[in-house]
């Protein structure tokens, strides 16, 4: 693994307003929770809150059956191919599942705003006859995007067809503002709404939900979103095509054959 240290990484990075520093972090082998994603051109993802480690394709198939599903697998190969930046799991064994947080729900689309910008929609629900709490710094949104053959190259933590290039952006209160996070030249930016910064607790009673907004830049291309509270509960992907700013959802096709590509973009 190739560790680079902050100085140097912001002599390589283009230099781009509103970007958070990321620190770096380790990310090695251990017992990992998070729900089992497989996105709409069949890369796999164990997402759980601001965290998103791709699932190498040797070893995708492994985790077929569970997908959607939140568990607990313990990590015993993962490669991190530079830090900081992501890591992917190469070698793993499934402990148990895990069970999702009762009566939580989430949901997340994405509109063009006036000013240019994508405004992404989360809609975190609670369907409960009993109040929900919930720590501001685990609702968080994850982009996905169809891999490039120059998308982050030989550093990209993911081997397959898609990679996160905006991971983890969470609604606490000391993210809110023009804030940015950005990679592979400041292509992909990413802000939560002023609006939707949070206390270090969101309180949700019986039967209401909460709507928050993120603010972003992308180029064309074919984005999944997906937003998450804590490891265990995970929204369904919302598909998309960007377009000279203009959007497109796709309806998501679901493939019980991993040897079918006819409905892969």
């Amino acid at each position: 693994m190739l560790r680079l240290s902050l100085p140097v990484l912001l002599c390589l990075a283009l230099p781009t307003p509103h970007v958070q520093p990321v620190a770096p972090e380790d990310i090695g082998p251990g017992v990992r929770t998070g729900v089992v994603l497989f996105d709409r051109w069949d890369g796999c993802a164990l997402v759980g809150g601001r965290s998103l480690l791709h699932v190498a394709e040797a070893v995708k198939e492994s985790l077929r059956n569970h997908a959607g599903e939140a568990i607990v697998l313990d990590a015993t190969k993962v490669i991190q191919p530079i830090n900081p930046g992501g890591a992917r799991i190469a070698e793993f064994k499934v402990l148990r599942p895990a069970d999702p947080q009762p009566g939580l729900s989430l949901a997340v689309s994405v509109a063009t705003a006036e000013d240019g910008w994508l405004l992404g929609e989360i809609t975190v629900k609670n369907s409960s006859s009993e109040p929900i709490r919930l720590r501001s710094a685990d609702i968080a949104v994850t982009l996905l995007a169809k891999r490039g053959k120059d998308d982050l190259g030989l550093f990209c933590p993911s081997d397959g067809p898609s990679f996160a290039p905006l991971k983890g952006i969470c609604f606490a209160a000391i993210r809110s503002g023009t804030g940015g996070w950005a990679v592979g030249e400041g292509r992909y930016r990413g802000a939560i709404a002023e609006e939707s910064a949070l206390p270090s607790t969101l309180e949700l009673a019986a039967g209401k939900q909460r709507k928050l907004g993120i603010r972003l830049q992308l180029p064309d291309g074919q984005y999944d979103i997906v937003a998450s509270a804590g490891q265990r509960s995970l929204s369904s992907p919302y598909a998309f095509d960007l377009a000279d700013g203009k959007i497109k959802a796709v309806a998501r096709q679901i493939r019980s054959d991993p040897k079918d590509t006819k409905s892969r973009d």
